[in-house]
């Protein structure tokens, strides 16, 4: 009887399974639909612009801290080398802070010129704003990265969740203040584009505001810590203390690999904008040119990423599992929680899919008031992306525990170089036009699920022994 009651125990806890750690960007993402209604296309185009370039940048001033350090500390933990660990914090802070503070000049100063090369000036508005965001999210990001590294997520998801909030609240709050003034300094000086534009600003604003509220939040708990620490720095097995050279020296290995990970990720989107700008600018005004940018990144790719990141909550739940059982060289094990964790992301992804694909614009016009046929064309192709992204990233996330380093480098590399060769060409076919960000991006999403299913398989799936 007890055995019974522990497997439906067992069993109950399985289905109840949520990943919170997801929460805060889908919070977030959650109250982008009303500001979408406050700033429109126009604003999202030049919002969504300043901010994938923001990310871009932001990966060489201090966005790579946090997997960084995490990776350092764990490996001092696993050796009970706490006074070590604390000194990467340190150590951490003090560049993090160089880094981003240099990040922040060179944002300011580089903004017009480089802005004006991407046919996007107004975006300099919100882009000059996003340097002080850089300071407040470094810094976070490194005490993310420290806790990660000490063996707990719970700051980390907690501070994303108020994150989300406060940055949603206080987006929705400086949009529609900063809307009206836009529309003044519009009327000034003839140009209706600074209304968006300073819209656009609005939700940096309120990022700022969430990112210095969630810092605030993990330097309380990093003061909580303190209490265990001098219990555990007693237990220290520290033979040689590390040095701020030693520490910046390995920081600097780690950094190049923590970049080359996520850097393509990053850059094809802005690469996309810019091929799409560049291309299209002759034939369509300006004005049309950032209507289409904020209709694919600001409504399509908000809504359909809100649809992955609830997926995201409830899957994966075997990823620990995987890793577990591959370290201890269990294939069988590693492969069937594999297969289970494909399956449960198949039932919720094609339903979403289908459902997003039939009802799309009923959904659209309920929640943003109106649909246009482009947007709909573009919300048709991106529900395949709600199957694709769904699936790379939690291969990615599974292959990244099995230490895949330089698999996982060479694959984006080689979807980026791909659909780039892609997007140059239909870019320039005219029946397409703005679809050619969208068609783009389910290519690039395509190449890496395929690779990483392959690399997935042969990895995981257990070898048959012809002599049995």
């Amino acid at each position: 009887m007890t055995n019974t009651k522990k497997q439906e125990t067992k069993r109950n806890g399985k289905s109840l399974y949520m990943d919170i750690s997801f929460l805060g960007p889908l919070i977030f993402l959650l109250f982008r639909i009303p500001i979408t209604n406050i700033i429109g296309n126009e604003g999202n185009g030049y919002f969504a612009f300043s901010w994938e370039l923001y990310t871009v940048l932001g990966l060489f001033f201090g966005h790579c801290f946090s997997s960084v350090i995490s990776e350092m500390v764990r490996k001092r933990v696993r050796k009970n080398q706490y006074h070590n660990s604390s000194s990467i914090l340190t150590t951490s802070l003090i560049l993090g802070i160089i880094a981003s503070l240099l990040g922040c000049i060179i944002f300011y100063f580089v903004s017009d010129a480089l802005l004006g090369f991407l046919s996007m000036k107004l975006s300099g508005i919100s882009f000059r704003l996003l340097g002080i965001l850089l300071i407040f999210s470094s810094l976070s990001g490194i005490f993310c990265g420290y806790f990660e590294g000490i063996g707990t997520n719970v700051p980390t998801t907690f501070s994303k969740i108020l994150k989300g909030f406060i940055s949603g609240t206080g987006a929705l709050i400086f949009t529609s203040a900063l809307t009206k003034y836009g529309s003044k300094v519009g009327a000034l000086l003839y140009n209706a584009q600074y209304k968006p534009a300073f819209g656009a600003t609005g939700i940096v604003a309120g990022c700022i505001c969430g990112t210095i509220f969630s810092l605030l939040f993990l330097i309380v708990i990093n003061l909580i810590y303190q209490v265990p620490l001098k219990q555990l720095l007693k237990k220290d097995t520290i033979t040689e203390q590390d040095s701020f050279l030693r520490i910046f020296k390995e920081m600097s290995k780690l950094f190049l690999i923590s970049f080359l990970e996520v850097a393509f990720f990053n850059i094809f989107r802005i690469v996309n904008m810019w091929l799409y700008i560049k291309t299209t600018v002759l034939t369509d005004g300006k004005d049309k040119i950032v209507q289409y940018l904020g209709s694919y990144h600001g409504k399509v790719l908000v809504f359909t990423t809100c649809i992955i990141l609830l997926i995201f909550i409830f899957t994966g739940r075997n990823i620990r599992r995987i890793q577990k059982n591959y370290r201890r060289n269990n294939m069988a094990n590693c492969w069937n929680f594999f297969c289970e964790d494909i399956k449960q992301l198949l039932m919720l992804t094609l339903p979403a899919a289908l459902i997003l694909a039939v009802f799309g614009k009923n959904i659209f016009t309920f929640i943003y008031k109106s649909a246009g046929n482009i947007e709909i064309t573009m919300l048709q192709i991106g529900c395949i992306n709600i199957i694709l992204v769904s699936f790379a990233v939690y291969m990615y996330r599974v292959l990244k525990k099995l230490d895949m380093k330089i698999l996982l480098i060479l694959i984006p590399t080689i979807a980026f170089v791909i659909q780039t060769l892609v997007m140059s060409f239909i870019v320039k076919l005219p029946t397409i036009g703005a679809l050619s960000l969208i068609i783009s991006e389910m290519i690039f999403w395509l190449l890496i699920v395929s690779m990483e299913l392959l690399l997935s398989i042969k990895t995981l799936k257990p070898r048959v022994n012809i002599n049995n």
